[in-house]
């Protein structure tokens, strides 16, 4: 080998190893305090019903600042950790970056809940869980396997017994800046009785500054957004004007143009059926898989939905592509361990280099038949070259064309929002 070769090697091995700014909390540490601070699913059955409040009035109030912590996911400095996330095109598996960031948004609830500063903090009395996952922003096209991510996050808005936590996660890079901006997210807790299973106010959430005023009213805005996206979903309301327009536009260009007739259709040119944009697999929910309430742990849907969506979006474009946005995840009920999980995809609209893929989560019982929808997930992903556009046949295919454009627009007007967060002080 000569010198030349030795010596860029020696760059190369110097730049792989970095040096934190400070010491953190990482990931697998706080994986292990979690539990301490929450009552066993075994022991809530034979709780005081005194420890559950009855009202928001009768606790204390709480900064953004009680809530606000950081823990590091050392992939880029432990190589164990490294194979773990480490993705076999390159970069860095993006489902497990959102199972930490749900377990995260808990840990930021029980600073926001309890007292952590106190010598002995008696565990939360109640269950806390993931109800919605309002929005999760790539800044960052393809993040680095080979540098630390850091975690950090707080509680941005309380309604009665719902948490609203902004999260946002950074890389570590060079100098003057230490820290870039990867991903920033809401996440939407709930609290939930152990036994009545019905809501447990929290904490109400006091800004402390002019920074966290900001930030609460920003909260109370997506709360508002939330409240009207679902005023004015399909499922609720007719499309508008504008959007009958548009299905009927598509369906005319499925004319056949040699016959006088509406049941001859025909694919043009640079358009996909969405009929054949689907994949699906089934996912069975084994133990290791349950959280501390004996459920199936959130952040292992996500996972599996996002390698899903991520595999059909890669399939219909033959491209791998790059994750941008993901929004209004909803959690509408718990699955059981032993459950079979049907996951369902679908590219629903693309534009340009983007697709808008739907995943759909179903919990079968193969004995009875019944099926149960427990979640579904929108993902905008982009690819580095111009895709199909989609074509629906039937009518319910037309109103998912049409809530897949709705959720990218939405990204659009979303996806240029500067971050701010408390970390930045």
């Amino acid at each position: 080998m000569t010198i030349l070769k030795l010596l860029h090697r020696s760059l190369h091995l110097v730049r792989q190893v970095h040096v934190l700014p400070r010491e953190y909390l990482t990931m697998e540490e706080m994986l292990k305090k979690i539990p301490k601070y929450l009552v066993p699913v075994t022991e809530k059955v034979v709780l005081d019903p005194s420890q559950v409040p009855q009202s928001q009035e009768v606790l204390p109030e709480r900064s953004m600042r009680d809530s606000f912590c950081e823990v590091i996911v050392p992939f880029g400095s432990n190589p164990e950790l490294h194979k773990r996330y480490l993705s076999p095109i390159g970069g860095v598996r993006i489902g497990r970056l959102l199972e930490d960031m749900d377990i995260f948004a808990v840990w930021v609830c029980l600073h926001h809940l309890l007292d952590m500063k106190a010598i002995e903090t008696r565990p939360l009395p109640y269950n806390l869980v993931t109800a919605l996952v309002d929005q999760i922003r790539f800044v960052q096209g393809q993040i680095s396997s080979d540098r630390d991510l850091r975690l950090s996050g707080h509680v941005s808005f309380v309604g009665k017994s719902s948490l609203e936590i902004s999260l946002a996660l950074h890389q570590f890079g060079e100098k003057p800046h230490p820290w870039n901006l990867i991903t920033h997210a809401w996440f939407v807790m709930v609290l939930r009785h152990a036994v009545l299973d019905q809501a447990v106010p929290a904490n109400p959430l006091k800004p402390a500054s002019d920074l966290e005023l900001k930030l609460y009213n920003q909260g109370k805005n997506n709360a508002l957004r939330r409240k009207t996206d679902g005023e004015e979903s399909l499922l609720r309301k007719p499309p508008t004007e504008q959007e009958r327009f548009i299905i009927h536009d598509l369906f005319l260009r499925t004319l056949n143009p040699e016959k006088h007739t509406f049941q001859s259709r025909v694919r043009p040119l640079g358009y996909i059926w969405m009929e054949d944009a689907k994949l699906k697999k089934v996912v069975i929910c084994h133990l290791e898989d349950r959280n501390q309430l004996g459920k199936i742990f959130g952040g292992f849907i996500m996972r599996q939905a996002f390698e899903l969506a991520w595999a059909n979006a890669y399939v219909v474009s033959r491209q791998a592509p790059t994750i941008e946005f993901i929004d209004d995840i909803w959690f509408r009920r718990p699955v059981e361990v032993g459950s079979l999980l049907y996951m369902a995809s679908q590219v629903v609209f693309t534009e340009g280099h983007r697709m808008q893929v739907r995943v759909c989560a179903q919990v079968v019982d193969p004995e009875s038949g019944k099926q149960e929808e427990t979640n579904t997930f929108h993902f905008t992903f982009v690819v580095s070259k111009e895709v199909d556009q989609m074509l629906p046949k039937a009518y319910h295919e037309s109103m998912l064309y049409l809530e897949g454009r709705r959720h990218f627009v939405s990204r659009s007007d979303r996806q240029e929002e500067e971050y701010i967060g408390l970390d930045a002080l």
